[in-house]
Formats: structure tokens, sequence, C-alpha cells
């Protein structure tokens, strides 16, 4: 651990990996505030067609069922960039096993949080088409 990790937004990023790890649904979503806005990844994909995200929490724990919890991912978080009191950006490998094929993503994720300390905004950055194309080439 490092003093970077005991920062609010770093320990959140921490906690949220390790809940998705190991199919903690009620300890990740406990993580967000009641309105949060969760995009991952940004912009428009077969996940959010719109590009705008989840907002609230019933749409980040339909966000969960439909994604997360269904997958086996392992997170290799390589960078953590605290920036003020309450944000930080994170660079990471996400691993994701999909049945026989395996791939990694490199991922940029920011949170913001809010005053009490929940994730207020997470948005991860990930190419979904060039992953898309990748599992597609490896068959």
């Amino acid at each position: 651990m490092t003093d970077s990790d005991h920062h609010p937004a770093v320990a959140a990023h921490l906690t949220s990996i390790r809940a998705a790890e190991s199919g903690d649904k009620a300890t990740w979503l406990g993580l967000f505030a009641d309105d949060a806005w969760l995009q991952d990844p940004v912009g428009p994909s077969p996940y959010d067609p719109s590009g705008e995200g989840f907002r609230g929490k019933a749409a980040i724990e339909g966000f969960w069922d439909s994604v997360i919890g269904p997958a086996e991912t392992c997170f290799d978080s390589r960078l953590r960039i605290p920036s003020g009191p309450d944000s930080c950006a994170c660079w990471m490998v996400a691993n994701n096993q999909m049945g026989e094929q395996s791939i990694d993503i490199d991922v940029m994720v920011t949170y913001q949080l809010n005053a009490g300390g929940e994730i207020q905004s997470l948005r991860a950055f990930w190419d979904f088409q060039g992953v898309m194309e990748a599992l597609a080439g490896s068959q």
C-alpha cells in the first residue's frame, strides 16, 4: 500500500475493484451516492446506447447486474493519481474472461467523490470498438 492509497478517492477505487473482482455487489453499490453517475465505457456502447451513462443507484445496480456481476474480471491498478481532496484518476488493465476468450483492456478511470465520501461519478475510458475487434481477431 502506498501513501496515495489512503486518499479517499483512491481508497474508493481500490475498494471498488476488489468488490468487482470478488462479486461483492453490496459493497460495490454501497460506494455510490444515491444520485451518482457512472459511464463505463464513456460514450455509446451496447451497454449504454445513448452514451449518457447510468444515473442513480437503481440504474447503477442494473449496470452491475448486466455487466459486472456476470463477468470474471481481474484488475491491475497500475497508477493512481489523487487530485484535490475528492478525486483521482487511475490507469489499470482489466483482464476479462469471457468463456474461452480472455482479453486485457487498458482503462483510465476517474472518480469524483461527494462531501460524504461517496462516489458521485465514475467514468471509465476504454475503447469498446477496439476490444470487439481484438476479440473477433482472436477467434
